[in-house]
C-alpha cells in the first residue's frame, strides 16, 4: 500500500481508466500539425532579425476549426512574436466588429485604422515600449482569419512599418483557401 492507500495492482487499474479516459476526450479533436504548412512560409524572414523556426498546429473539432502558425525573432534584446490563425468565424468576426478608435495618452496608444484595405487594430504602452498589431485578413460566414504581430523593445512606427512588410495580402489569399 502507498501514501493513497492503493496496492499495485489498484495503481494499474486506476492509470488504465485514466488514460482511457483520457483518450476518450481528445478523439473528437484531430489535431494535424502538417496542415499548418500552408500557412508557416507566410511568416518570413526579417532583415537583421534572428528567427526562429515557424511552428504551427491545427485543431479540427466538427464544426470548430483552428489552424495557426507562429514565429518569434530576436535582434539586440528586442522581440517580436507573429501569429496567423484561420479559424471558425465566431472567434474571428467578434474582433471584426469594433468600431473606429483613436485613444492616446501620455501612457499608450490604441486604434482601429484602416490600411491597405485592411482593419487594423493597434495597441502601444510608451513606457514598457511594447505593443500589438493586429491585422483582420478575412472574415466568411464559417471562417476567418487574423495576423497578430506582438512586438517589444521598439517604437511602434517601427512595428508597423516592419508588419507592413509582411504580404497582408498574400496572407488573405492563401488563408482564405485552408477550409
Amino acid at each position: 500500500m502507498d501514501k493513497l492507500g492503493m496496492c499495485k495492482k489498484e495503481k494499474v487499474k486506476f492509470f488504465i481508466i485514466f488514460f482511457a479516459l483520457l483518450s476518450v476526450f481528445f478523439i473528437p479533436f484531430n489535431v494535424d500539425a502538417d496542415s499548418s504548412n500552408v500557412i508557416k512560409p507566410l511568416l518570413k524572414e526579417i532583415k537583421a532579425w534572428s528567427a526562429e523556426k515557424a511552428e504551427g498546429m491545427s485543431m479540427n473539432m466538427g464544426e470548430i476549426k483552428m489552424i495557426n502558425a507562429s514565429r518569434s525573432y530576436k535582434k539586440n534584446g528586442n522581440t517580436i512574436d507573429v501569429v496567423i490563425i484561420v479559424g471558425s468565424a465566431p472567434m474571428i468576426q467578434g474582433h471584426m466588429q469594433m468600431p473606429q478608435m483613436n485613444i492616446d495618452s501620455s501612457e499608450g496608444s490604441m486604434n482601429i485604422d484602416n490600411i491597405n484595405g485592411f482593419k487594423v487594430f493597434k495597441a502601444y504602452d510608451k513606457k514598457e515600449k511594447e505593443g500589438h498589431i493586429m491585422v483582420f485578413l478575412f472574415s466568411k460566414a464559417k471562417y476567418g482569419s487574423i495576423f497578430m504581430f506582438n512586438y517589444s523593445g521598439i517604437s511602434s512606427e517601427k512595428a508597423l512599418k516592419i508588419a507592413e512588410g509582411f504580404d497582408w495580402k498574400n496572407m488573405k489569399n492563401v488563408t482564405s483557401g485552408v477550409f
